[in-house]
């Protein structure tokens, strides 16, 4: 009597037991593919099984990008402005955003383009030079008529070979000269600049769209 007692209560222990397994394998079955799915940044797998990187979208919102007015690859644009002058282009200076040329045993540097004012620079740097800035503002007004034809300024051309023109620095270091151009197409000219750097002088020549 007590034996059979006995072996009743073991078998209701192992059908509680396995009714609770049930239960409990249900639950994670259940759940089991909310928890199985991947971080975006995370891998995952093709159908070839290689793993291959998720790359988490950047949140952009609120953050409003400034369009360029003009173009500011200044690459393509100014090896474009050289070959349409003749010019035979060196080298492209990447860090300054210049194109670089021979020109006897000084370099001529130009640069066009630009985001919000569309540049049109050119320089030379003259690395034998012995000519003071000051006291000879008529030698270095003949070097910006020079440059300017190179590089087919025609109203700095013009208004230098005229003599129109204010002298608004000039000192033993720099020389700074501004054209009388008459224009109304919106370009504003920088001026003639001259300055002795360390190793060259430089001479330049801007104008500018806004």
């Amino acid at each position: 009597m007590l034996d059979s007692l006995i072996a009743d209560m073991n078998l209701l222990n192992w059908i509680w037991v396995g009714s609770f397994c049930l239960v409990l394998m249900g639950c994670q079955s259940k759940y089991h593919p909310t928890e199985s799915v991947q971080n975006p940044t995370e891998a995952v797998h093709d159908s070839a099984g290689e793993p291959q990187s998720v790359v988490e979208p950047q949140a952009t919102e609120g953050v409003d990008e400034i369009p360029c007015v003009f173009n500011p690859d200044l690459y393509t644009l100014t090896t474009k402005w050289a070959q349409d002058l003749g010019i035979s282009v060196l080298y492209w200076d990447e860090e300054e955003g210049y194109v670089v040329s021979n020109l006897q045993l000084d370099t001529l540097r130009l640069k066009q383009g630009g985001c919000n004012h569309f540049v049109y620079y050119a320089e030379i740097r003259y690395y034998d030079s012995q000519v003071p800035l000051e006291g000879n503002t008529d030698f270095w007004v003949q070097k910006g008529i020079e440059l300017a034809s190179i590089v087919s300024f025609l109203e700095y051309e013009a208004s230098l070979g005229a003599g129109k023109y204010t002298i608004l620095r000039e000192g033993p270091r720099f020389l700074s000269i501004f054209p009388e151009v008459a224009d109304d197409t919106g370009m504003v000219y920088v001026g003639l600049e001259v300055s002795h750097q360390q190793d060259y002088t430089r001479l330049s020549l801007s104008q500018y769209f806004n």
